[in-house]
C-alpha cells in the first residue's frame, strides 16, 4: 500500500529547517542552530581582499594585457625582419591609443554602473578622468592617422611619448575604478 506524504511534511513544503521541524525544550525554546552553523553566517563570508583580489588579477590579465597582446606580437614578428622595426616605431602608429580608449571607456562604465553609493568625491573624479581619457584618447589616435593622409609628419617620439604617458595615467584611473566597483561588490 502506497504512502501519501502529508502537507506539513518539510520535503513537500519546502520548508525543511522551518521553525516546524526544530526539535523544542520543553519551554518552547528551539535547539535549532542558525543557518550558517554554529557561528552564524558571518564566519563562512570570505574577506573582501579574497574576491577583490582575483578579480583584479583577471581583469590586469584579460583586460589589459590581451588589449596590449597585438602590440606586443607585433613588436616580436617585426623584430624577426631584416629591417627590425623597433618599439618607438610601432607605438608611433597609434594602436596603443585604441588599447587605452577601450581601458578608458570600459572603467568610466564599470564605475558609473557600480552599485555601491559612497566616495563619491573619488568615484567623481575617477568617472570624470575616464570619459575623459577616452575622448583624448580616440581624438588623438584620429589625428594621428589622418596626419599621413593630409600629408603632414609626425614626431613618432611625440606620439610614442604621448600614447605611453596617456596608457599610464588610464591603467591607474582604470584601475582604481575597477577597485572601487570590484570592492563595493564584494
Amino acid at each position: 500500500m502506497a504512502t501519501s506524504q502529508q502537507p506539513h511534511d518539510p520535503v513537500v513544503t519546502g520548508q525543511a529547517g522551518s521553525p516546524a521541524d526544530a526539535v523544542g525544550e520543553p519551554d518552547g525554546t528551539s535547539t535549532a542552530e542558525p543557518a550558517g552553523g554554529p557561528a552564524g553566517p558571518a564566519a563562512t563570508a570570505p574577506s573582501p581582499w579574497a574576491v577583490v583580489g582575483p578579480k583584479m588579477l583577471h581583469w590586469l590579465f584579460f583586460g589589459v594585457g590581451f588589449g596590449v597582446l597585438p602590440i606586443g606580437l607585433g613588436y616580436v614578428m617585426n623584430s624577426f625582419t631584416h629591417r627590425g622595426v623597433g618599439l618607438s616605431e610601432i607605438l608611433s602608429r597609434g594602436e596603443l591609443l585604441i588599447v587605452t580608449t577601450g581601458l578608458a571607456a570600459a572603467a568610466a562604465g564599470q564605475i558609473i554602473t557600480r552599485s555601491g553609493s559612497g566616495l563619491r568625491n573619488i568615484v567623481g573624479f575617477l568617472a570624470f578622468s575616464n570619459i575623459a581619457m577616452a575622448c583624448v584618447t580616440a581624438g588623438l589616435f584620429a589625428f594621428v592617422t589622418s596626419a599621413p593622409q593630409v600629408s603632414q609628419k609626425l614626431d613618432q617620439g611625440s606620439v610614442t611619448g604621448s600614447s605611453l604617458v596617456l596608457f599610464i595615467a588610464t591603467f591607474v584611473t582604470a584601475g582604481a575604478s575597477t577597485f572601487i566597483a570590484e570592492w563595493e561588490q564584494a
